[in-house]
């Protein structure tokens, strides 16, 4: 049986910095992609300062989409983001760890940020959240 498990993390980037998307190379944990609309992140202002990264995953007896990437500021300072969309009871969340000066807000959260997203809208088949990346 082939079941769908779709989990949508939509990206806004409200910093002065473009961000760029990277995978490591023993992700995702579970799952398929994931896949990104745009690797590169704009900063504020400019067109292209939004992004989608998605995972699925198409097999009912498997546990759900699951793995890490980050944004990268520098080569120093990343926006490392790790997520989990369980399938059965598990709970589905977005974490989110922000370099120093930025915090990560969802529209449920405010803007002063969080680390784990456990947004209404994640608790979906289809799992979708927005996190705005922002200077403190």
């Amino acid at each position: 049986m082939t079941i769908s498990r779709l989990i949508q993390m939509n990206f806004i980037n409200n910093t002065s910095a473009a961000l760029s998307y990277y995978l490591p190379a023993n992700q995702p944990v579970h799952g398929i992609g994931p896949e990104v609309t745009n690797t590169k992140l704009g900063p504020q202002g400019s067109s292209a300062n939004t992004s989608t990264v998605s995972s699925n995953w198409n097999n009912a007896l498997a546990p759900g989409p699951e793995g890490a990437y980050q944004w990268n500021l520098d080569a120093s300072n990343a926006f490392m983001v790790s997520y989990e969309h369980p399938a059965g009871n598990g709970e589905t969340w977005v974490k989110v760890i922000c370099p120093p000066g930025y915090v990560c807000s969802s529209p449920n959260t405010g803007p002063n940020g969080v680390n784990t997203f456990t947004d209404p809208s994640l608790e979906q088949h289809e799992a979708s959240i927005t996190i705005t990346f922002s200077p403190v």
